[in-house]
């Protein structure tokens, strides 16, 4: 019952029945089994269907129309190592930081020394408020550069990582998408340079699903969730499927290569 709870919850907020249902199924309980799959696609399906009535019926990010090519299956091929490694060293170091998170006096001050630096950096940079939504539809619409992706890359991760560090609570599904999106944004940016790519967009929708599917070990999940958030055509299924493969076979020779501290 939490569990279809939890996959529900996140279907009526994202308009995301499917992806809420397989959330459930993939995540929460690693398993398919009927006696899961059956309440677990009641409860979502219902829960968006209530959330119409307040919400509406829309994608939660608009995107500009995509084309697939020859070149964009072969950038999904080359860059999804780069994908995995960098969401394994993500997730990686934000555990790292919740395991050691202030639990004492300390907490207080660190946590408004940290909120206050933030707040700074937000008044530079908007976007980096928030759980990193508006980050992913900036991507998706606007070409803000190389150089702003990489700082915009660079700080989200700190932010993160430091909020963590001081106590903060909370997941890393949406930041998660935001980083995929960045890190896409500077990758797409540079294949770019040598063989034009139109639209952009087809980039992020790429990267962002492979980053959270390597970061947070739901391959499936991410690939039926971005379909649903952005309304993208079906073809990029196979590039989407390619780049989410080498993602996560990225981040599992790292799980294995790079020893765990105990």
């Amino acid at each position: 019952m939490i569990g279809c709870g939890a996959g529900a919850g996140l279907a009526a907020v994202y308009n995301v029945p499917l992806g809420g249902a397989v959330f459930t199924l993939e995540v929460l309980f690693c398993t398919y089994s009927w006696p899961i799959l059956l309440p677990a696609f009641i409860t979502s399906a219902i829960a968006t269907l209530v959330s119409w009535w307040g919400l509406g019926i829309e994608a939660i990010y608009h995107v500009p129309d995509l084309e697939l090519s020859a070149s964009i299956i072969t950038w999904a091929i080359i860059t999804s190592p780069l994908f995995g490694f960098a969401a394994y060293w993500f997730i990686r170091i934000a555990n790292i930081q919740r395991s050691k998170a202030m639990r004492d006096k300390k907490m207080i001050l660190a946590a408004l020394l940290n909120f206050i630096v933030i707040g700074l950096l937000a008044i530079y940079f908007p976007v980096l408020l928030g759980n990193g939504k508006s980050m992913v539809q900036m991507e998706f619409t606007d070409k803000v550069g190389i150089t702003i992706s990489t700082l915009l890359l660079g700080l989200r991760c700190i932010i993160c990582w430091s909020s963590l560090r001081v106590g903060a609570q909370g997941g890393l599904l949406t930041p998660s998408l935001a980083n995929g999106a960045l890190l896409a944004a500077l990758l797409g940016g540079i294949w770019n340079h040598f063989w034009p790519v139109i639209p952009f967009s087809g980039f992020i929708a790429i990267g962002a699903t492979s980053f959270l599917a390597a970061a947070q070990k739901m391959p499936l999940t991410s690939i039926i969730l971005i379909f649903e958030f952005t309304h993208i055509p079906f073809d990029f299924l196979v590039p989407i499927m390619l780049s989410v493969a080498g993602a996560l076979l990225t981040s599992t020779f790292c799980d294995n290569y790079f020893p765990k501290q105990k």
